[in-house]
């Protein structure tokens, strides 16, 4: 379709590293909006120009609320609107990372359902402190996987925070079989345990 060309055309230019700043909004805006795999693709490709993608920050805002992605035609029924203001969030984060603790409730909340908020939160070195402080709750969670996703990230800005050290310890000896298999990996990739 037109769409999918001017996409690739797009994604062409960036890889060339031609400007694109003047004409990104304009490109974007004639894409049609809808919860799909592809338009989500669009969303979260606009996140990996990161300061080049400046101009789209107004444009991805809109897909922050709830409501807007609600009134959006379905397209593909397992993209919710959660996922589109999810997808849209981390893209915003990835363009201007200043804006990273405004969304770090959602960012938080992301984790346990999404890699993608996960890795957001690990490279966020800036907001370290009240990263930590928002998933310190989360270590006492009675969702073992999203606990020792906490865990694991805290330890990668505290590698000696008792808390998420006992939190992962906790999900090596306790749970299903591949939960123990994953927080042993995660706990030897922070201590060497």
């Amino acid at each position: 379709t037109n769409e999918d060309v001017r996409f690739a055309a797009l994604k062409s230019l960036a890889a060339l590293h031609e400007p694109i700043a003047s004409r990104l909004t304009n490109v974007l805006m004639t894409f049609h909006v809808q919860r799909s795999i592809k338009f989500q693709g669009i969303i979260e490709w606009t996140g990996t120009l990161k300061e080049d993608g400046r101009h789209a920050l107004p444009w991805l805002r809109q897909f922050t609320q709830l409501d807007f992605g609600q009134k959006l035609p379905e397209v593909d029924s397992f993209i919710s609107p959660d996922n589109l203001k999810s997808q849209a969030i981390i893209a915003i984060c990835r363009i201007n990372s200043e804006e990273t603790r405004q969304y770090l409730p959602d960012l938080i909340a992301g984790v346990g359902h999404s890699w993608a908020p996960v890795q957001l939160l690990m490279d966020s070195k800036a907001d370290a402190p009240a990263i930590v402080n928002g998933l310190e709750p989360v270590l006492d969670d009675t969702n073992q996987l999203r606990s020792a996703i906490a865990a694991y990230v805290i330890l990668g800005f505290q590698p000696q925070n008792a808390h998420a050290l006992a939190t992962l310890r906790s999900r090596v000896a306790q749970g299903s079989l591949s939960g123990r298999i994953t927080a042993a990996g995660w706990l030897w990739d922070r201590t060497g345990e």
